[in-house]
């Protein structure tokens, strides 16, 4: 009996103490989806805002390279009819019909 009684104790001071671990385990665990929920919200946040910004920037990009074909279209076209109305003008003053 007295042998029995002994290894009962040990038996539920092993299952006591692998308990305690589990119960501490279950807390470390807890602090770290708490601890990686946050990071992982914040880098979510983090990575949403750089994704509209990139968007953003991309926009601007292609609005600005826009612009500036525009800008050189128009550029090119004012200069050709400028040269094109000075030759005739030159052509008119030697040659008058």
């Amino acid at each position: 009996m007295a042998l029995r009684k002994d290894t009962i104790r040990k038996k539920s001071e092993k299952s006591e103490r692998e308990l305690e671990g589990i119960e501490i385990n279950s807390r470390d665990l807890k602090r770290m989806v708490v601890i990686t929920g946050r990071k992982r919200s914040s880098n979510h946040s983090s990575s949403t805002c750089s994704i509209v910004v990139v968007a953003a920037a991309v926009l601007v990009a292609i609005v600005v390279v826009v612009v500036v074909v525009v800008v050189v279209v128009v550029v090119v076209v004012v200069v050709v009819m400028v040269v094109v109305v000075v030759k005739l003008k030159v052509l008119y003053m030697f040659n008058p019909m």
